[in-house]
Order: C-alpha cells, then sequence, then structure tokens
C-alpha cells in the first residue's frame, strides 16, 4: 500500500490544482481526520503508513494562506486513533470516537469483552482549537464507535452510523 503525505489545493473557479507544501507536513497515515476552521485544516490521528497496528495522537494544522504547515499540540491531546469524525462548530473542531489498540504503550483504554485483536472503539473525544492549538476533553457518549457521520445542527453534533469491531454491539441505545 502506498501511503501519501502530499495534498493539493482545488480552485472551483479555475478548475485549476495547486500542490501544498509538505514541509513541516503531518507524517504519512491512512484513517486520519480533517476538518477546517478559524483559518486552518487540521488533519489529526490515523494509523502508520509502516504499521497500520500503530495508531497516532499527532496532527498538523494548515494554512492555505501562506502554504505552511505547524504541529498540532500534544498538550492534553486525546489519545491516539483512527476512523474518528472532525467535525466543526464555529472556531472550534470535535474529534469524535475512532478505534485504536492496546498492542502499543502507552494508551489508557479500558478494554472490554469485545475487543477484537485489541482493538477498541471509542466513545470519547476532544475539542480543538487550531487558532490557540489547544485541546479541551468532551463528556463520553454512550458507546463508542469508527468509521460514523457526524455534523453540527447550530445547537447540536450530530451523530449516526458508524461500526465495531464487535457484532451486536448497541450504538447509543440501538443495534
Amino acid at each position: 500500500d502506498a501511503y501519501h503525505r502530499v495534498g493539493g489545493r482545488y480552485t472551483p473557479g479555475t478548475d485549476t490544482w495547486t500542490a501544498m507544501s509538505d514541509t513541516n507536513a503531518p507524517s504519512a497515515r491512512a484513517g486520519s481526520s480533517a476538518a477546517f476552521a478559524n483559518g486552518y485544516l487540521v488533519v489529526w490521528g490515523g494509523t502508520e503508513a509502516e504499521d497500520e497496528w500503530s495508531y497516532l495522537n499527532t496532527g498538523g494544522r494548515y494554512n492555505p494562506t501562506n502554504n505552511t504547515w505547524i504541529a498540532t499540540s500534544l498538550a492534553n491531546v486525546p489519545q491516539r486513533r483512527a476512523g474518528a469524525t472532525a467535525t466543526v462548530i464555529g472556531a472550534d473542531i470535535i474529534i469524535f470516537g475512532g478505534t485504536t489498540t492496546n498492542l502499543q504503550t502507552g494508551t489508557n483504554v479500558v478494554y472490554g469483552p469485545y475487543s477484537d485483536f485489541g482493538r477498541q472503539d471509542l466513545a470519547n473525544g476532544a475539542r480543538y482549537n487550531p487558532f490557540a492549538n489547544t485541546w479541551t476533553a468532551i463528556a463520553d457518549a454512550p458507546s463508542g464507535r469508527q468509521r460514523h457521520t457526524a455534523s453540527w445542527s447550530g445547537t447540536y453534533v450530530l451523530v449516526w452510523g458508524g461500526t465495531a469491531w464487535y457484532y451486536n454491539a448497541p450504538l447509543f441505545g440501538g443495534d
């Protein structure tokens, strides 16, 4: 598999693409989350290019105005994960859910009876402010999930669907 560490900027008015800088860009990864808020594209989490079992809790902030990357803060950063959603709420981004593994050191996940090969779906997340480069934990949801959708209504972050690594696991009280 080829993992990419490069990106592009598409301009619909001229139907053209321009390469994004890769100086200080996040490492090559898959399953990362991304959203644009407060003047920055934030790319965060995912799995290492060389090791799909190596989950990340790092990322970068891309400024399209000056074509530069700056690393996201590691202070109060949520635990490593892939398959989370990133949803913009005003000037901040909510990162929620995803999956992680206990095959790495340094995780603080409690693994239940449904863990599959050490993987665990997450019911937690954080609020990230790209301008201030700060993380704040958010309340845990009733159940963990990955590959779900989420959107901001102006009042609520609405989460829908997703998958679990185990079967017959309730997602927010339903199947």
